[in-house]
């Protein structure tokens, strides 16, 4: 995103959540509430989003108070479903901490950017590696073509240096592996038998990533 202050908001608030979920998740009936009201929340929260703006003058300090406390509400049920997330391998051990944080982080900012109707705090997807980061140049313009293409290859190598540095971390502190969450990490498909979902959900999984490179760029270059 194009806001430092709301990437580190972000990523403050998703580690809030994973943490009091793995205190709450002490207590099974605390995970079994979770899972009944998460599917209604998160498609109550998402129209209550994006109908936020058009309502902005109408809206109490109360309502923004609750509203922000349902999505705190949303943010901690995440870690009851990473449970359902199957790893390619069975023996590897799953980083649940880890799916709740990205997870978190991604619903936060795609939540917050639809109630301000904002797209520069949107986090980026994974689709940054095809079209490249935001930036204010007109890519199909001659004269800012080249630093276009600057910028990609620029936002390109601070991904990797992320993913590098993450998947390295992972595999120190559990021998885990980054390519088993993020697609196309070390350049192979992810084999996921009988189970698309996990796959499918594991291509968004890349965008808290893609999301940090295109700000540290944002920060760093010039284009």
């Amino acid at each position: 995103m194009l806001s430092v202050k709301y990437h580190i908001t972000y990523w403050a608030v998703a580690a809030g959540a994973v943490a009091l979920y793995q205190f709450l998740a002490l207590f099974p009936p605390c995970v079994t509430a979770f899972r009944l009201v998460i599917g209604p929340l998160a498609a109550y929260i998402t129209y209550a989003s994006l109908t936020w703006f058009c309502r902005g003058n109408k809206r109490t300090e109360l309502a923004l108070y609750t509203h922000q406390a349902l999505v705190a509400y949303l943010l901690i049920a995440l870690g009851s479903i990473t449970d359902y997330f199957r790893m390619p391998n069975e023996e590897t051990p799953k980083p649940t901490a880890l799916l709740h944080l990205l997870s978190a982080f991604l619903t936060v900012g795609v939540l917050e950017s639809l109630r301000q109707n904002r797209r520069d705090i949107e986090p980026a997807s994974f689709r940054l590696v095809q079209f490249g980061p935001r930036t204010e140049l007109c890519r199909w313009s001659w004269r800012c073509m080249s630093a276009h293409l600057a910028s990609i290859l620029v936002c390109d190598a601070i991904l990797f240096g992320v993913l590098l540095a993450a998947d390295r971390v992972l595999h120190r502190v559990g021998g885990m592996s980054l390519r088993y969450i993020v697609p196309y990490w070390d350049w192979e498909d992810m084999p996921y038998p009988g189970r698309l979902g996990s796959a499918v959900v594991a291509h968004y999984l890349g965008g808290p990533f893609a999301d940090m490179a295109e700000t540290v760029r944002s920060r760093v270059s010039v284009f």
